[in-house]
């Protein structure tokens, strides 16, 4: 797997190489509520990677559940290489088995995903809740 993560950085041309690896690990999380309902303290309007990392691999789940929670995307399995401040991830949807690609870069303490293409479908096609781009903050307990 490592070595077809690493074919695809190359192949997307969109990892600039860099001395040594960000820290991937931790609970990364954005509140998608709009913003005048954003003081709302439920699951719903959440989206989360929470990954570990050991050395460049990178390991973790991702939950999406939209506002309203009409659909739930509860712990699709995270798989990834670091490769600077940049990291080639796949994430496997829970819901339908859809396997997405991407590109998540760390910069200012936060995290952006950028989903580059699907390399499965899923079963059904489309009942995924991977989203094509996103930004996260790493949570801080409270």
């Amino acid at each position: 797997m490592k070595t077809s993560l690493l074919l695809a950085a190359v192949l997307f041309g969109s990892i600039p190489a860099a001395a040594g690896n960000a820290n991937f690990a931790g609970n990364w999380t954005s509140d998608t509520h709009p913003a005048e309902m954003r003081s709302r303290d439920d699951i719903c309007g959440n989206v989360s990677l929470v990954l570990t990392q050991d050395g460049e691999d990178i390991h973790g789940a991702y939950y999406n559940a939209p506002v309203g929670c009409g659909r739930i995307e509860d712990g699709g399995q995270v798989h990834g290489v670091a490769i600077g401040n940049s990291a080639v991830l796949t994430i496997t949807s829970a819901r339908n088995g859809a396997v997405a690609i991407g590109v998540a870069r760390i910069s200012s303490g936060r995290l952006t995903w950028t989903l580059k293409e699907y390399v499965t479908d899923g079963e059904p096609s489309g009942d995924d809740l991977i989203l094509g781009t996103f930004a996260l903050e790493l949570a801080v307990n409270k």
